[in-house]
């Protein structure tokens, strides 16, 4: 059974703004999830956990408990100066 094209959508896009949030001002820091909705606003908070869910299950970002924060690899690729978004 294949989501449909919203669905797929709204998770890209819920991604797409929890690495660009992991990669402000606190790029190299952890940050609460907690932090992180502040940051991200208007998704859901079920749908930003299913976010960090699948990078973090593609190796994007770390999990410690209460508190996520961008893998060493995406770190590098974003001082790199790296853009895919």
């Amino acid at each position: 059974m294949s989501q449909s094209p919203d669905l797929r959508s709204d998770r890209e896009a819920a991604e797409r703004a929890a690495v660009i949030a992991l990669l402000g001002a606190h790029h190299d820091m952890r940050c609460s999830s907690v932090e992180l909705r502040s940051v991200v606003g208007e998704i859901e908070s079920w749908t930003l956990a299913v976010a960090f869910e699948r990078l973090y299950e593609h190796g994007v970002v770390e999990v410690l408990g209460d508190c996520v924060g961008a893998s060493r690899s995406l770190r590098r690729l974003h001082a790199l100066g790296l853009r895919a978004i």
